[in-house]
Order: C-alpha cells, then sequence, then structure tokens
C-alpha cells in the first residue's frame, strides 16, 4: 500500500505516442533524428475525474563522429514520465513531465582505450497533480574509462554527480565513485 492506504498499483498508465520523424545524414560525420508528437497516458486504476492526459513529444539529437572511435551527440527530449513521489500534501501525483537536454562525448584515446563525459539536465513540473505547480531540477554529470581487455571484458572507472533541486522539499545532492568488470557474449 501506498501512504494514505491507496494500493500500489493507483498509478499505473498506459501511454500510446504518435509521432511523426525524421532522420538525416548531412554527411558520413554529422547526423541528425527528430521526433515530434503527441503522447496519450490513460490511468485506468486512479479512481479521479480526469484519469486521461495528453502532452506533447519530442525527442531531438544531433551526432558528430569527429575522428574514429570518437563521437559528440547532443538532444534534447519531452515527455510525461512517473515520479518516485506518489504523494504530497495527501494529494494523488500520477507523474511529471519532464524537458531533459544532454550532452556526451565519446573520445577513443587508443585502440582500447576509451573516455566519456557525459552531462543531463531534466526540469520536470508535477503540472495539475499539484497547485502552484511545483517542480524538480535534476542535474547529472558523468565522467569513464573504460578499458578493452579482450572482445567479451571491459574494465572500466568513472565518477558520476548528481544534484536534484525539488520544490518538494527533498534536494540532494550525491558524489559517486566506481570501479567495475563488465562481461558480455
Amino acid at each position: 500500500l501506498q501512504p494514505g492506504g491507496s494500493p500500489s498499483d493507483v498509478r499505473n498508465s498506459d501511454s500510446h505516442y504518435v509521432y511523426a520523424g525524421i532522420d538525416h545524414a548531412f554527411s558520413p560525420e554529422l547526423s541528425t533524428s527528430l521526433r515530434a508528437g503527441a503522447q496519450f497516458t490513460t490511468y485506468d486504476n486512479a479512481n479521479v475525474a480526469d484519469d486521461s492526459t495528453v502532452s506533447p513529444y519530442i525527442d531531438a539529437n544531433l551526432s558528430y563522429a569527429y575522428a574514429k572511435g570518437s563521437n559528440l551527440s547532443v538532444g534534447l527530449r519531452h515527455e510525461r514520465n512517473q515520479t518516485d513521489i506518489p504523494y504530497f500534501l495527501q494529494t494523488l501525483i500520477l507523474d511529471q513531465e519532464t524537458t531533459s537536454i544532454y550532452a556526451g562525448v565519446t573520445h577513443q584515446l587508443t585502440a582500447k582505450l576509451t573516455a566519456n563525459l557525459v552531462g543531463m539536465y531534466a526540469m520536470s513540473s508535477f503540472g495539475d497533480s499539484l497547485p502552484g505547480s511545483p517542480s524538480d531540477d535534476y542535474l547529472s554529470l558523468g565522467a569513464n574509462v573504460a578499458y578493452t581487455i579482450n572482445q567479451y571484458l571491459q574494465a572500466e572507472t568513472g565518477y558520476n554527480f548528481d544534484d536534484l533541486s525539488s520544490d518538494l522539499g527533498r534536494s540532494f545532492d550525491r558524489n559517486r565513485v566506481y570501479i567495475g568488470l563488465k562481461a558480455s557474449y
């Protein structure tokens, strides 16, 4: 059960997307992709007067391969998504609407060593769910280095920084460092 005694499936939703898109290669190194349309979301278990919503959907990115094994990509995405907050001040929160911008650089340092830098900034609004339209702003930055041992094994190490600024009083920042071994077959 969720806080307030509601069953956990009360926020279940189904989304359907209707969009048009285009992919275009300006050159072998530079390409883009765009998807734009609408997202139709229904909440069959919410037991609220308006159990459906329509929102804009956009997914756009640009990618540039500036050297062998190296590329730069930037993008923008807007859609409805789940949230970890089921209730705020005894009000049911079904989801949130998020616009995120992101960028990433992958650079092949040697035949076996690759470095990555990634960043993402997301602006989320709880919109109709709560009065005053409170929001979350989320920043994520990461750096990682990967060494290819063979075609099946890769060693990785990296650092991530996350920062959430929330109008709902749950703001935080965190630092994560990791080292690992990735196996694939």
